[in-house]
């Protein structure tokens, strides 16, 4: 055994410096260590570099000598193990410590957003900030309303004038159509006053999901729920509500639950959401905290019933009929193909 003290060149690898490694041979090692001499003589260095590459000659012999010695080489061996060790676990610590902080003050900030009555989609901003877009949505919440009540009070006033005028119409004297004086156009309703004729109702393109509120989905917020459903259709719109406590069936246990809806642009996207949603759960490990996603009309809508039995739907476009059937038709064969297995 060398007289060196193995356990005081543990901070250095030996090994890297001569270009080996623990299972190199004799030979191997003795040939590394002369390409070593060669290219880190001091002789061969300059003036300004004498210092440097004599402490790196002395290094690479001292790290030729302990590895060359089978006892010196196990004792160095543990002692650079159990450094190796030592250094890995304190960034290990450094980096849980980290973590704990940075989940602190996370938590802490939400905590403080959620006291005001902030949801998450306020997260980045400052209080101030934060709050003003809150009143300026309210605002234009109450806007929104006031508009809505002033075209409901106007459409029934317009009712109810028209019909007063068909029961004037009614009981007056009746014109023959051959006059002159025959009304050709009788008691239209202003064009301007009629509601706006809709296709395809606004609830049967909305979907209501309901998830688990935990350490996995503390950070679910609306732009996140926009993202997850999106791979079923466009989106128009996602609202997130107040998180509620929910008793777990055969339990005295509460959870906390988050409820949000998505107004898909189409039909067709939010079939897909209601039916496929699940089949996610194999791709993204988020899906599994999701407890229902549904129709938010709380029933499939009535033109997906008749697109089924092969019927005329008329508030669809020919791609949301097309797109429809074919995810009838796949989930038909699904369902066929599970009974043979059974």
């Amino acid at each position: 055994m060398t007289s060196l003290d193995p356990k005081g060149w543990a901070h250095l690898d030996l090994y890297d410096m001569l270009g080996v490694d623990a299972l190199s041979e004799p030979k191997e090692l003795e040939s590394a260590w002369r390409k070593f001499a060669l290219k880190h003589h001091p002789d061969k260095a300059a003036k300004d570099e004498e210092d440097s590459v004599l402490k790196l000659f002395h290094q690479g012999r001292i790290a030729k000598d302990i590895l060359s010695d089978p006892a010196s080489k196990t004792i160095y061996d543990e002692a650079r193990a159990a450094r190796v060790r030592k250094s890995q676990l304190h960034a290990n610590i450094n980096a849980e410590r980290r973590k704990l902080v940075e989940d602190l003050e996370r938590r802490e900030q939400l905590a403080k957003r959620r006291k005001l009555g902030l949801t998450p989609d306020y997260d980045g901003l400052s209080e101030e900030e934060a709050m003003a877009r809150k009143v300026e949505y309210e605002r234009l919440i109450a806007i929104g309303n006031k508009m809505k009540e002033d075209t409901i009070a106007r459409m029934t006033a317009e009712r109810r004038r028209m019909r007063e005028d068909r029961k004037k119409a009614k009981h007056s004297e009746p014109i023959d159509p051959v006059s002159p004086n025959f009304p050709i156009v009788l008691n239209m309703p202003n064009p301007q006053l009629m509601p706006p004729l809709q296709s395809k109702p606004d609830v049967d393109r909305l979907v209501k999901a309901r998830f688990k509120r935990n350490t996995v989905t503390e950070s679910v917020d609306t732009p996140e729920v926009r993202t997850l459903f999106s791979v079923f259709g466009p989106i128009e719109s996602v609202a997130c509500l107040k998180d509620k406590k929910i008793r777990v069936p055969d339990s005295n246990t509460k959870i906390d639950v988050g409820t949000c809806g998505i107004m898909f642009k189409s039909i067709a996207g939010a079939y897909d959401a209601v039916n496929e949603w699940e089949n996610k759960k194999q791709v993204d490990s988020l899906w599994e905290e999701f407890i229902t996603v549904s129709w938010g009309g709380r029933k499939e809508p009535d033109c997906i019933a008749r697109v089924r039995n092969g019927e005329e739907t008329p508030e669809l476009t020919i791609d949301e009929r097309a797109m429809i059937r074919l995810k009838i038709v796949l989930q038909q064969k699904k369902e066929k193909k599970e009974k043979k297995g059974n």
